[in-house]
């Protein structure tokens, strides 16, 4: 028998998205930045920003969140290493890594 490599889901592995979205909730947050923490809007991996945490930090500022500011600054919400391995197994991951790695070879040409 083989065993597969893919990590063991636990109850430890609360995606980074919904980590936010329940620390934004307990600070009592608009209802709109918790939508958009779920989104992932302020995600390293699934937001269309290029800097998501410094969106939440000035979110979090204009909202008089500033313990939530602090915490983003802090790194406390940034991707952990297994969301940042998923991202890269997935379809979006694979095909940046693969433009790339054209991107390189085009550069070795004359």
């Amino acid at each position: 028998m083989s065993k597969s490599k893919r990590p063991k889901q636990s109850a430890a592995r609360i995606p980074t998205t919904e980590k936010l979205a329940r620390a934004l909730l307990r600070a009592n947050a608009p209802d709109a930045m918790i939508d958009r923490a779920r989104k992932g809007i302020y995600d390293d991996y699934k937001s269309p920003l290029a800097t998501p945490i410094i969106a939440l930090v000035s979110d979090a500022r204009e909202h008089g969140l500033a313990e939530i500011a602090e915490r983003a600054i802090a790194g406390e919400f940034e991707a952990q290493k297994w969301e940042g391995d998923e991202w890269m197994r997935s379809p979006e991951g694979q095909e940046i890594v693969n433009s790339l790695i054209r991107d390189a070879q085009k550069g070795d040409e004359p």
